[in-house]
């Protein structure tokens, strides 16, 4: 019964879609979103800079140690 029913839904959905792509409607709400593409995100990781800035911000986070550790630690001596 579960699996009529997403396939009812799913088949809602694909049919909403492509009525958009015919009228041109996808469009329209797509160019709305400011959302990063794969490339630009590619691209942000490849670069040197940001690649720098990353490693800085995992060294700031490994050489300072969470307050709780302490706790945990055992005791010298």
């Amino acid at each position: 019964m579960i699996c009529g029913q997403a396939e009812e839904v799913a088949e809602e959905w694909y049919l909403k879609l492509r009525g958009m792509v015919r009228s041109g409607d996808l469009e329209k709400v797509t160019a709305r979103k400011k959302e990063k593409t794969f490339q630009a995100a590619a691209e942000k990781f490849l670069d040197p800079k940001a690649q720098e800035q990353q490693m800085a911000l995992v060294g700031r986070a490994v050489a300072r140690p969470h307050p709780l550790h302490e706790q945990y630690r055992p005791a010298a001596g």
